[in-house]
C-alpha cells in the first residue's frame, strides 16, 4: 500500500468515525440546519475518501471511478462552505432568539405598558398593557388592532408616528392621546414609540402611560387657578401678583385705575416692572420682600411689620403720584400650591390719606 493511500485510508477513517458520532447525538449540539449541513458533509467526505482509498489502493483497476472522484472534488468545498455558512447563519438566528427572549423576560417587568405591534397588530403586550386596556389577559389584546383602541381624534396622528418610526428607525418623544379600553372608558395617556429587532422582522414597540388622574388633577388646578384670578380680578382694592421668577402674572382693573397702566402693558413683564408706576423706577417693593427679605429696602417703609410670619404690612409714601404724592398701605403675602410650595406672591395696596 503506498503512502498515498494510507492518508487516505487514514480520512476514510477519520470521516467514519465522525460519522458514527454525528449519527449517536453529536448533530443535537449544532442548531438544525447546521446539524444538517454537518451530515451532507461528513457523507460526502466518506464517499470521497473512500473512492480515493480504493483508488490509490489498486484493488479495483478494472472500474473507472474518475468520474466520481472529479464530481465529489468539486462539491466537497461547496459542503464546507454549506457548513460554515449554515453555521453561522444558526449562530447569528441564536443570537437573536436569545436577545428576544431577553427583551421580552424586561417588558414583562416594566411597570409601564408596552406593547409592540406589527403592521397595527398587537404581537407582545406586557401586564402594564394588560391592565391598562382592562382585558383579562394578554391573549384578549394579542391578535387585536392597536388603533381600534385608539380615540379618534388620535388615530392619524398615531399612524404617522408609525410611519416616521419605521421610516427613519428613529424613536420618537412621548405625547399626550386618548386610549380606549376594552369596556369603551377612555383614557388619558403619554405614549412613545420606538422600532425593535424581532426574529420574524422589526416591530414598533409602544410604551404608554395611564395620565387620566394627572390630567384631573392639572385641570382642577387650572380651574382653581382661574377661578383665583377671577376673584382678584374683581376685588375692589389694588392687587397683583408675581410668579417666583419676579414676573407680573396678574393686575386686577382696581390697579389699572390706580395707575393708568393697562393689564396688557404689564402682565409677563419682571424686573421690578411693577414698581415703576409706584416709585418711578424698578425696585423691589413689599410683594418681592415677602419671597425674598432684605432689611435695606425694608427700612425705606415708614412702617414695616410682619404677621404670624405669613404677611408682611407696610406703609410709603410715593411721590410720584398724585400732584402731591400719595401714602399707601400695602399688604403682602405669599402663594402656595396645594402640596405647600410657593409659587408666587400677591399684594394689594390701598389709599392712606
Amino acid at each position: 500500500m503506498s503512502i498515498e493511500s494510507a492518508f487516505e485510508l487514514v480520512g476514510f477513517c477519520g470521516a467514519t468515525t465522525a460519522v458514527a458520532y454525528y449519527l449517536r447525538g453529536v448533530r443535537h449540539t449544532f442548531p438544525t440546519n447546521a446539524g444538517l449541513a454537518l451530515g451532507i458533509l461528513l457523507c460526502v467526505s466518506v464517499v470521497k475518501y473512500s473512492i480515493n482509498a480504493i483508488e490509490w489502493s489498486g484493488l479495483f483497476d478494472t472500474i473507472n471511478l474518475d468520474y466520481l472522484e472529479d464530481y465529489l472534488d468539486n462539491i466537497w468545498p461547496f459542503t464546507w462552505f454549506l457548513f460554515f455558512f449554515t453555521s453561522m447563519m444558526d449562530t447569528a438566528a441564536r443570537r437573536l432568539r436569545h436577545s428576544e427572549e431577553r427583551y421580552r423576560q424586561l417588558v414583562e417587568t416594566n411597570p409601564d405598558a408596552v406593547f409592540c405591534h406589527r403592521a397595527g397588530m398587537i404581537i407582545i403586550a406586557n401586564p402594564a398593557a394588560v391592565e391598562l386596556f382592562g382585558a383579562s389577559s394578554s391573549e384578549e389584546l394579542i391578535g387585536r388592532d392597536f388603533y381600534s383602541m385608539v380615540h379618534a381624534d388620535d388615530v392619524e396622528r398615531l399612524k404617522s408616528r408609525r410611519e416616521h418610526i419605521v421610516q427613519t428607525r428613529l424613536s420618537v418623544p412621548l405625547t399626550r392621546a386618548k386610549f380606549i379600553q376594552i369596556d369603551g372608558r377612555v383614557i388619558d395617556v403619554e405614549v412613545a414609540g420606538s422600532l425593535v429587532a424581532m426574529d420574524r422582522g422589526p416591530m414598533v414597540q409602544t410604551v404608554a402611560r395611564d395620565i387620566t388622574a394627572r390630567r384631573k388633577a392639572e385641570e382642577a388646578l387650572a380651574d382653581s387657578e382661574r377661578r383665583l384670578s377671577d376673584i382678584i380680578e374683581f376685588l375692589p382694592d389694588p392687587t397683583w401678583v408675581i410668579d417666583l421668577d419676579g414676573r407680573v402674572v396678574a393686575w386686577n382693573k382696581a390697579i389699572e385705575r390706580m395707575t393708568g397702566v393697562k393689564k396688557k402693558a404689564i402682565l409677563g413683564k419682571g424686573g421690578y416692572a411693577h414698581a415703576i408706576p409706584f416709585y418711578g423706577e424698578p425696585r423691589p417693593t413689599l410683594i418681592d420682600l415677602v419671597l425674598q427679605r432684605d432689611r435695606q429696602w425694608e427700612t425705606n417703609y415708614l412702617s414695616f411689620e410682619e404677621e404670624d410670619g405669613l404677611l408682611l404690612v407696610g406703609e410709603s409714601f410715593h411721590p410720584k403720584m398724585g400732584e402731591e404724592g400719595r401714602f399707601l398701605s400695602a399688604t403682602a403675602a405669599k402663594l402656595y400650591k396645594a402640596l405647600g410650595d410657593v409659587v408666587g406672591a400677591v399684594e394689594s395696596v390701598s389709599y392712606t390719606h
